[in-house]
């Protein structure tokens, strides 16, 4: 076997490959070593590394488009450089409500009925803002849409403990009333029975075992199938 001598110039000697006393070992070492297990402080096996401008243990990285010490990031919609963030308003830049371009939904106020808005109509992504707010599709977009709108609502929605459910029947008829989850499944019928002519409304006060969450009211005529969804919240 090779005896290794260490002397001041720190050249060691250690068995070659072919078994010869020439090798050399390297400065953390390693016989035959090619010093690559120094960091780039010289610690041998220590962590440091360079950064992408090549200071040791510096912190600058890449950025999303791959320049070094850039500022581009990844936005909401998991663009790089993109500008897809939701402001105060609860928006993306384009108006829309998700990065799938979803509309936010309009809602107005008309305190008198008459099928105008009373205000500015006012955008949000989530459900009516508050009680007063009624969708402006069912407003002044035609004569059908206000029609139904007349005919059934619910009030108020959310809603708890109960919520009315007021109607008109125009003519006399077979009316049914019905309470169905997401799913379709039935949950409670309210009204079963031929009614005349004239303005309805019934209360509704779920059961305790119902859980809250989203509904659909269910009015059913001969002539016409109407729903409603609403937000049961305990």
């Amino acid at each position: 076997s090779c005896i290794e001598i260490n002397i001041e110039s720190l050249v060691l000697d250690c068995t070659d490959a072919d078994d010869s006393c020439s090798g050399s070992v390297d400065a953390c070492g390693i016989c035959n070593g090619n010093n690559l297990n120094q960091d780039c402080t010289g610690e041998c096996f220590g962590n440091a590394l360079q950064d992408c401008l090549g200071e040791c243990n510096g912190s600058a990285v890449e950025d999303c488009a791959g320049e070094c010490n850039g500022s581009a990031i990844v936005d909401e919609c998991n663009q790089c450089d993109g500008n897809m963030f939701i402001d105060a308003n609860g928006f993306y830049p384009d108006g829309s409500c998700d990065c799938e371009g979803t509309l936010p939904l309009e809602y107005c106020i008309d305190s008198n009925n008459d099928g105008v808005p009373d205000f500015t109509p006012q955008l949000s992504c989530n459900e009516a803002p508050l009680d007063i707010f009624v969708d402006c599709q069912t407003l002044d977009v035609d004569s059908e849409n206000l029609k139904e709108y007349q005919l059934f609502s619910a009030y108020p929605n959310p809603f708890n403990p109960s919520i009315t459910i007021s109607y008109l029947v125009e003519t006399s008829d077979f009316i049914t009333i019905n309470i169905i989850d997401l799913n379709g499944k039935y949950i409670r019928r309210l009204v079963s029975k031929i009614q005349i002519s004239g303005e309805y409304s019934i209360i509704w006060e779920p059961s305790e075992y119902i859980p809250s969450g989203l509904y659909f009211i269910q009015f059913n005529s001969s002539s016409k199938t109407l729903i409603k969804k609403i937000n049961y919240i305990k």
